[in-house]
């Protein structure tokens, strides 16, 4: 399944309420996916903690997971490119590197 990425600048003379609709809809099928996903791991009797976070993902996972204590922190995870891992990095490469929880990476 491929990434879905948002980004809206109103530096460029974007609308405002455009902006805000766009961030909400984002928000809203986000809820939607985590809820869905949460629901089948709560299947088989284990304690959920989800969020949905604005910002740089690995700082916020990060971030999220030592606020809320969590034992476990779960994530899907590609195989950057060379050039995307030098410019860009990865969100698991964040989070392995920037925290102490134990850390399952599905690829």
């Amino acid at each position: 399944m491929p990434k879905q990425v948002g980004i809206i600048s109103s530096s460029h003379g974007v609308d405002s309420d455009f902006i805000n609709n766009a961030e909400e809809n984002l928000m809203s099928n986000g809820n939607y996916l985590v809820n869905e996903i949460k629901s089948e791991i709560e299947q088989h009797n284990l304690v959920v903690t989800t969020a949905l976070a604005k910002g740089e993902a690995g700082q916020a996972i990060v971030e999220i997971a030592i606020r809320e204590n969590c034992d476990l922190i779960i994530m899907s995870g590609k195989n950057p490119g060379i050039i995307e891992r030098f410019f860009v990095g990865s969100v698991s490469d964040y989070v392995l590197h920037n925290t102490n929880i134990p850390v399952l990476l599905i690829h």
